[in-house]
């Protein structure tokens, strides 16, 4: 049931069992399910990466607002995916320029 389509080796398997959390319905876990199988966590993930390699220090709302399909949501599920497997990491806390509440900002880790 995996896309050939799918980023090799942006998550490992068991990354699928931390897609949803442990209290969510069947629902949401069947759905996260299929987002991985589809390849779709992938592909946002690839996207958001992208968008960090290209505009480091910038807040998950400000990722958003570059890439401008995905959700606020969404790019902060991908961002948290990524840091798990060490492809970003927290940078300074500053305000956010479109919400100007004080927000952690992203980088690529070392070595990507």
């Amino acid at each position: 049931m995996r896309d050939s389509n799918r980023e090799p080796g942006l998550f490992d398997d068991d990354s699928v069992r931390r897609l949803s959390h442990q209290r969510d319905p069947s629902t949401s876990k069947q759905a996260a399910i299929v987002h991985d199988a589809t390849g779709v966590r992938q592909k946002h993930a690839a996207r958001i990466l992208s968008i960090v390699d290209e505009h480091p220090g910038r807040t998950a709302i400000e990722i958003q607002s570059i890439d401008g399909e995905l959700t606020e949501y969404q790019v902060r599920r991908r961002l948290s995916d990524l840091k798990n497997v060490g492809k970003v990491q927290y940078g300074e806390s500053r305000k956010c320029r479109v919400k100007g509440t004080r927000m952690v900002t992203w980088l690529a880790s070392e070595g990507e």
